[in-house]
């Protein structure tokens, strides 16, 4: 801990503390009388999972790529169904296509040589390790000519609302403890809230110090943590 004393007299106090649990009082220039302090809480939740994938199949003609399209979804519909996934948690998405044009020197002759045609399938549960044990078993799938993109998962927080609502009251209970502890260390008392400001959430890997202007939200792994930032500023007696 460092500290000064600013304009009018007001201390100015910094402390550091090393991670996985970054905290930290950093107060501005400010007048007198006022104590500024902004906190962090980390947070590891089991987030509800999300995986996309893609189906891909080209054909001569656009009616036998659509039909091969809607056999591989079957195929991949049925796959999923019979590893443990619901009816109501795969979402097959609509059947698009285009032709693919032939090209001579870089210049389009107008002859179409096939179809391409794309749906996506995506699958919606909170059971995170059912889906990444299909997802890696998704080979037997492709062995039977099934042509399917695997992207890999994308893992969400469902209750991301209600976990920033309490980090946040968590941080402000945190941020008049520490308020309390400087200001008497001084001999001095925290008084009145005078403001409160909170900053982006960030959601990042486990234990991870990544931070953005804008905020981070990590879809790559199960386990996250999750930050909040409250700015605080109280009157001194």
């Amino acid at each position: 801990m460092t500290g000064g004393r600013g304009e009018g007299g007001s201390e100015r106090f910094r402390i550091l503390n090393s991670p996985p649990s970054p905290s930290w009082i950093t107060p501005p220039r400010a007048p007198a009388g006022r104590r500024f302090l902004q906190s962090e809480t980390p947070a590891q939740p089991p987030p509800p999972k999300a995986e996309r994938l893609n189906l891909n199949e080209s054909q001569k003609t656009l009616a036998s790529s659509v039909s091969t399209i809607d056999a591989s979804a079957s195929a991949l519909k049925k796959y999923l169904l019979t590893g443990g996934i619901t009816e109501d948690q795969i979402e097959l998405g609509p059947i698009n296509s285009n032709a693919i044009m032939e090209y001579v020197n870089g210049n389009q002759t107008g002859r179409i040589l096939s179809y391409q045609a794309y749906r996506s399938v995506t699958v919606r549960t909170k059971d995170v390790q059912l889906v990444a044990k299909l997802s890696n078993n998704i080979g037997t799938l492709l062995a039977t000519g099934v042509n399917v993109g695997n992207y890999g998962p994308a893992y969400y927080l469902s209750t991301l609302d209600k976990m920033r609502a309490k980090l946040l009251a968590s941080a402000m209970k945190d941020a008049k403890e520490r308020a309390t502890a400087i200001t008497e260390a001084v001999g001095g008392k925290v008084g009145a809230l005078v403001s409160v400001s909170s900053g982006p959430t960030q959601v990042t890997t486990k234990n991870s110090l990544d931070r953005a202007a804008g905020g981070i939200y990590d879809v790559s792994t199960i386990e996250k943590t999750v930050n909040v930032t409250l700015s605080a500023s109280f009157k001194t007696q």
